[in-house]
């Protein structure tokens, strides 16, 4: 939300992903709305597992539609990938490719297990590979 409150003049997006990926918001300057939607967001959601690749993929596919110059995904999630089709490393390529940059930002712990567990090398290739932090 702080975030957002500085982003007057960009145009954003927000994708939610658990069980498989989708659209909250659509590219948009009405911050407004977005910060609406962002608070109406819980954890889970879109279902217990984390499609973090198939998230990146939708994102690509945002772009391809749209003129936006500047691209750019924040990844807020745990890294722990447990139901994509592609593979976040190589989906983070694909975007690379495409001349998306990708941050991400870890949310977990590394010392918990199964699918709690923050996988960091996760996260780090996605945005080793895709030319972010």
């Amino acid at each position: 939300a702080t975030f957002l409150k500085g982003r007057q003049g960009d145009r954003v997006g927000l994708i939610v992903f658990g069980n498989s990926a989708f659209v909250q918001v659509p590219f948009t300057q009405d911050l407004e709305a977005c910060q609406q939607l962002l608070s109406e967001l819980q954890v889970r959601m879109a279902g217990p597992k984390t499609a973090f690749g198939d998230a990146i993929g939708l994102g690509i596919t945002l772009f391809e539609n749209s003129e936006i110059e500047d691209r750019l995904m924040i990844a807020l999630t745990d890294g722990n990938d447990t139901g994509s089709r592609v593979p976040p490393a190589q989906a983070a390529k694909i975007a690379a490719d495409n001349n998306i940059t990708i941050h991400v930002i870890g949310i977990g712990d590394p010392q918990a297990v199964g699918e709690e567990k923050l996988d960091e090398a996760t996260l780090r290739a996605v945005g080793e590979s895709s030319g972010g932090k």
